[in-house]
C-alpha cells in the first residue's frame, strides 16, 4: 500500500511540475508563430491529397463497374487520371525528400489498385481487356 502511495505521489508530482512548465513558456511571437504555421502547412497538404487519392482509388476500383464509373465520367476521364497523376507526382517528390518509406509504400499501393487502361485521344478512358490464358493442352 505504502508503494502505492508513492507511486501516486511520484506521477502528482509529476503532472503538477508538466502543467507548471506548460504555464511557464512563454508564448509564442508572431514569427514563431508564423514559422511553425510554415513548417505545418506542407506536411498537411501532403496528407490530404494523399488521403484524396487513397478515397479516389478506392471509390473506382471498388465500384461494383469501375468501367461504367469511366463511362460515366466520359471525355472527363482523361484529364481526372492526369490531374491525379499530377498529384501523386507531387506527393512522391514530398514523401521522397523526407524519406518517408511508408508514405511512399502506401502510394505505390494505390498506384497498384489501378489495372491496365488505354487513355483514348477523346479522353475517355477504357479499362483494357485481361488477356485470356491459353490453354496449356
Amino acid at each position: 500500500m505504502k508503494t502505492l502511495s508513492i507511486l501516486v505521489a511520484l506521477v502528482a508530482l509529476t503532472l503538477n511540475a508538466n502543467a507548471q512548465s506548460l504555464l511557464a513558456t512563454e508564448p509564442e511571437t508572431p514569427a514563431e508563430r508564423t514559422a511553425r504555421e510554415l513548417l505545418i502547412a506542407p506536411t498537411q497538404t501532403r496528407d490530404v491529397i494523399l488521403n484524396q487519392l487513397d478515397d479516389a482509388s478506392q471509390r473506382l476500383w471498388s465500384a461494383p463497374d469501375p468501367a461504367a464509373v469511366l463511362v460515366a465520367l466520359g471525355t472527363r476521364a482523361a484529364s481526372v487520371f492526369a490531374i491525379n497523376q499530377s498529384f501523386g507526382e507531387l506527393v512522391a517528390g514530398f514523401l521522397t525528400a523526407q524519406g518517408d518509406a511508408d508514405g511512399l509504400a502506401r502510394l505505390a499501393a494505390i498506384n497498384a489498385r489501378t489495372p491496365p487502361i488505354t487513355i483514348n485521344e477523346d479522353g475517355t478512358v477504357t479499362i483494357d481487356p485481361v488477356p485470356e490464358e491459353e490453354d496449356p493442352e
